[in-house]
């Protein structure tokens, strides 16, 4: 079995090493023979994950590297290298970490390629393959340098001073606590649990009471991480400024004096006995709490300030002793990697919650994509869903009354009252058409029918709100259709957008148009009632059969008057029978005989507009 897992993990990354250089019909052939091996070490990875997982994620991340998933592949190689590391597979966690640094080399993060490198060069060395080690050494030079240079320090200590080490270090530098620390900064992706993890890091192995982190922000030096040995857990993300911060009390005591002349001068401060330092003696924040010893540094990423750390300890002189300034060096190159890593991530998943405003995260799922990244223009896909349409009632005379400032607030808070009604009920709206909405739901029929009844409840709420500003109520339509859709992206090489195309998407349009016809909130099509599970759940009537413009058969419409106020919901269930068999005379062309049933629904139910149409229309055709 181990030969087996073997062969098909080297097989697939032999396959994916040459993929770049093959023509579209190799490259579709590779994909074939790599998804074919994925599927054999998936089946073993469920049965024994402990040993075959991390193969099956290291290809996973190879193969959307080369068809450019880079988010997913970041994700996978994450995971390769956890499971491989936690089941002690080390020739493999040192095989995921160098492909890794590769990953990130090919897209110019050199940073964070070099932290990969390092730690395939480590694991390497642990599993013994110092012919490996060697062509690393020589093969990625800039990745591996030989010695970190040194970086300036400003120290009041009478103590030699931290030298710069190599791989190399002195007996008193416990160099694995260094690398575990620096591999679970590596690890973490999230910022808030990144800084967490940071802060306990650094005080623990700086020998801190306690300490800030604080990060360089569009030009601002907030204060986003505080621990101290007393608290089990980490404060983060407060984004309190530094000067403010000695302001605020006893809860947050800093010396933004020092931390502005690190940010300053890019030096670290080292004072030994603060109280009595000749240069910071005389600070408002020392000279008020005489701290003991203070240790201050810049976190740096290719020349820009990242962050500073600030750590404190008021029980002794001399806290921050040349050994421990030695772990915090280099911890802390390691530390400004992760931190812009880690924003990276937390900016692109912002930019991602931003895109889900423009193009639905629902959207993405139905055209099976991870992320706005990974869709292109074409992708489609047809699929049964519901169409919702609705519309606000003369909406042109309300809005010739008001500025177009007056316009977009009424618009935004109309529209921010239904939309939840939509999602609750597992829809997603597609488009917003000036004051028209246009909703989608997959699944069963009833999610859009909910989510409708839902809408008019809200408008109902909405209205007593308008009305106790004194405003006028408003009263919108709103038509279902249930059919096939195809939903993609169409567009040019500059733009593209989603859409859907079908033409129960039109049907569904004009069902919400004859709302205002027969006076009445809601409208489905028979294609949407006979797919409701249950329709005796809801209070609906028959309205009519009509001939729809563009469509060669007529369609059945129903109202549905769940929403309707009490007096009047009641007179329609009262009336529903004498209501529907009127109708079935209407289209017999037994007039006289419609009118008096229709005449009877309006006796029991004066606020049936519906009813009072139709007898108007019998009158009428009668006369006629």
């Amino acid at each position: 079995m181990l030969t087996s897992t073997l062969f098909y993990l080297y097989d697939s990354l032999a396959r994916i090493a040459v993929y770049s250089s093959l023509s579209k019909i190799q490259q579709k052939r590779l994909s074939g023979k790599v998804q074919s091996n994925q599927k054999k070490l998936n089946k073993w990875a469920y049965h024994a994950p402990m040993n075959h997982l991390h193969k099956f994620y290291l290809v996973e991340a190879e193969l959307h590297r080369v068809q450019g998933g880079m988010m997913i592949a970041m994700d996978y190689y994450k995971k390769a290298i956890a499971l491989a590391k936690e089941h002690e597979y080390i020739n493999e966690e040192a095989l995921a970490h160098e492909l890794a640094a590769k990953f990130y080399l090919g897209l110019d993060q050199d940073k964070i390629a070099q932290v990969y490198m390092q730690d395939a060069r480590y694991c390497y060395l642990r599993w013994g393959a110092t012919a490996k080690v060697s062509y690393l050494d020589k093969r990625y030079p800039q990745l591996l340098p030989k010695r970190y240079s040194d970086r300036g320090t400003l120290s009041t200590r009478t103590s030699t001073p931290p030298t710069t080490t190599g791989w190399r270090t002195s007996s008193e530098l416990d160099f694995n606590t260094v690398m575990k620390a620096s591999q679970t900064l590596s690890e973490e992706i999230v910022l808030d649990k990144l800084l967490a993890k940071l802060m306990q890091i650094i005080i623990e192995n700086a020998g801190a009471q306690k300490g800030f982190l604080i990060l360089e922000i569009k030009g601002k030096l907030l204060i986003e991480a505080e621990g101290s040995v007393d608290q089990e857990s980490v404060t983060v993300l407060q984004s309190i400024p530094v000067k403010s911060a000695w302001e605020l009390g006893d809860q947050l005591f800093i010396s933004h004096t020092i931390v502005n002349y690190v940010a300053r001068t890019r030096e670290s401060v080292v004072l030994s006995d603060a109280a009595n330092d000749p240069k910071f003696a005389n600070c408002p924040y020392i000279k008020a709490h005489k701290p003991k010893s203070i240790l201050c540094f810049p976190l740096q990423y290719q020349a820009k300030l990242v962050g500073i750390i600030y750590l404190e300890n008021n029980l002794t002189t001399d806290a921050f002793t040349p050994d421990r300034l030695e772990v915090l060096n280099l911890l802390s190159s390691q530390a400004a990697i992760s931190i812009e890593n880690a924003r990276l991530y937390n900016n692109l998943s912002e930019l991602n919650q931003a895109f889900e405003r423009f193009v639905p995260r629902q959207f993405l799922q139905i055209l099976d994509k991870e992320s706005i990244v990974d869709v292109k223009l074409g992708d489609q896909v047809q699929q049964e869903m519901s169409v919702l349409f609705s519309d606000i009632r003369d909406f042109t005379t309300l809005s010739e009354s008001m500025t177009p400032q007056d316009n977009f607030n009424f618009i935004n808070a109309y529209l921010s009252r239904l939309e939840p009604a939509i999602t609750a009920n597992e829809g997603f709206i597609d488009k917003y058409i000036g004051d028209a909405i246009m909703a989608l739901f997959s699944g069963e029929a009833d999610n859009a029918v909910k989510a409708g009844i839902d809408m008019l409840h809200r408008l109902a709420e909405y209205n007593q709100h308008r009305a106790a500003s004194g405003y006028v109520s408003i009263k919108i339509g709103i038509g279902i259709n249930t059919g096939s859709l195809i939903l993609g992206t169409v567009g040019g090489k500059n733009r593209m957008d989603s859409t859907v195309i079908s033409d129960a998407v039109n049907l569904a349009s004009r069902i919400e148009s004859l709302t205002k016809k027969y006076g009445v909130s809601m409208l489905i099509s028979h294609e949407t009632f006979y797919s409701l599970p249950d329709s005796n759940q809801y209070a609906i009537r028959l309205i009519d059969r009509v001939q729809v413009k563009g469509k060669s058969e007529t369609v059945s419409i129903f109202e549905v008057f769940d929403a309707d106020p009490p007096e009047t919901y009641e007179g329609k269930v009262a009336t529903r029978t004498v209501f529907e068999e009127a109708l079935v005379l209407y289209h017999l062309q037994k007039l006289g005989d419609a009118e008096r049933l229709f005449a009877e629904c309006l006796r029991r139910n004066p606020t049936d507009k519906a009813a009072q149409i139709y007898q108007q229309r019998c009158i009428q055709q009668d006369q006629d």
